[in-house]
Formats: C-alpha cells, structure tokens, sequence
C-alpha cells in the first residue's frame, strides 16, 4: 500500500503547489483545473489515486480516451475535472520520446497478459512433474 500511495501522494502535493509533476515539467505540460488554477491537493489526490486507478484497470482505456474525447481528456481528468495543458509545443527529441512513452502503456499490459498466457500454458511446475512420473 505505501509503494503505491507514498508517490501518488507526493505527484499531488506537485500538482497542487507547480500544476506539474517532473515528467510533465521535462515535456512541458501542466495539470489546471477548470479555473486555469493549479488543482486543490484533493483534486490532485483523486487524479492521481483513484482516478489513474480507473484509467489503467481496463487495458489503460482511460488514457486512450483522451484520442476520443472532445475535451481530450482523460478518465481521471474528467472525475478530477483537470486538463492536462502544453505550455510549449514539442519539438524534436521530446515529441518522438513523447509518443514512444505514450505508446508503452498501451504495450506494457498486453505484453504482460500475453506473458502470464505463455506462463500458464507451459506450466513449468506441470512439466517437471510429468518428467518425473507423478
């Protein structure tokens, strides 16, 4: 539990005091509420807690919806009711490094399904039992 909170309670207090964490700070991007403010510590917490949470549960779909979405934004923007700004546009090895990133958590969990798949149909324990007779 504090593997998962400690950060996301750090990220927060980032969002609320620079409307940014440090990867939005290196691509220039910041985290505004409605109001163009920085988000409330609060709004921050449930972005980061249970709003990511959702966002990633089902194959990251609530990060992808920002392609959908008229506002663009994502799931946990939406329940948080932030936007995720540019402050500069992109240039060069940022934008590449930008997307390459984005594309990864999109592939990490269909990687990692595909893996337990693989896992579970091998079965190393069910193979050396066999070898050994039982």
């Amino acid at each position: 539990i504090l593997v998962g909170f400690l950060p996301a309670t750090l990220f927060s207090f980032l969002l609320s005091r620079y409307g940014a964490t440090p990867g939005k700070m290196i691509f220039h991007l910041k985290v505004v509420s409605k109001e163009g403010s920085n988000p409330t510590f609060l709004m921050a917490l449930l972005r980061e807690i249970v709003g990511k949470f959702l966002s990633s549960i089902v194959f990251s779909l609530g990060y992808l919806w920002v392609i959908f979405d008229h506002e663009k934004q994502s799931w946990h923007d939406k329940l948080a009711k932030t936007h995720v700004v540019s402050t500069q546009p992109l240039t060069g090895f940022k934008k590449f490094l930008m997307y390459f990133l984005f594309s990864l958590i999109f592939i990490l969990p269909i990687v990692a399904i595909l893996a337990a798949v693989v896992i579970v149909v091998i079965n190393p324990a069910a193979q050396m039992q066999k070898a050994r007779g039982f």
